[in-house]
């Protein structure tokens, strides 16, 4: 059953985080963790814009965990053919995996979380960025990878959150705020109470029905 506090691995019973078929040709798949789809995060934009008297001086806090934006990512590559790649082949396959890789992350990102200011959080460290909602609903974000672990305006009315290890992303804020995001039909959003369990164990419902 889908609710507010609802859980891949409680709703399908399974632990893994694979795809699910079914007969009729459906498939189902987990939501991702730690971030907002870029898409996603720019319909939420719109009504944040609303909400705030500095819609153009945002905070936003990227995890300085991503591997391909701290450096610590590796690529790999695969070889199909009759005959072993020449050394020159491997190189040059492997400069292509590096490119590919670094090319799905804006570099001005990538700088900001290496040199940048840092939020120190318990057992998380978030980069600061400046950005604004029309960066937000626009393409700079689409373009990066990654969406922002925290946001939140100059004027503090509101504050976004995605912990890395959940896989929602918590908007907090005035009631007028929560309810256009409620009413929004392009989001899938369910309100809950600041004592709300979004970690597996909060699922109380599903694990009673299997």
């Amino acid at each position: 059953m889908v609710h507010p506090l609802v859980q891949w691995s409680r709703l399908v019973g399974r632990e893994d985080e694979l795809p699910r078929s079914f007969d009729d040709g459906w498939t189902i798949c987990p939501p991702p963790r730690g971030w907002c789809a870029p898409e996603q995060f720019a319909v939420l934009a719109r009504h944040l814009a609303v909400a705030t008297h500095t819609p153009s001086d945002l905070t936003a806090g990227v995890w300085t965990g991503w591997g391909d934006l701290n450096g610590s990512a590796t690529a790999g590559v695969l070889w199909r053919g009759d005959q072993e790649p020449t050394p020159g082949e491997i190189a040059e396959m492997q400069a292509e995996a590096v490119r590919a890789m670094h090319a799905q992350v804006a570099e001005d990102l990538r700088r900001g979380v290496v040199a940048g200011p840092v939020l120190e959080w318990p057992g998380r460290d978030f980069a600061l960025l400046r950005t604004s909602v029309a960066e937000l609903g626009g393409s700079s974000w689409l373009d990066v990878g990654h969406t922002p672990q925290m946001l939140w305006p100059e004027s503090h009315e509101w504050v976004v959150a995605s912990e890395i290890d959940w896989d929602s992303t918590i908007v907090a804020g005035p009631r007028g705020l929560v309810d256009a995001v409620l009413a929004d039909g392009r989001l899938e959003v369910f309100e809950v109470d600041v004592d709300a369990d979004l970690t597996q164990s909060g699922d109380e419902v599903d694990v009673r029905r299997r």
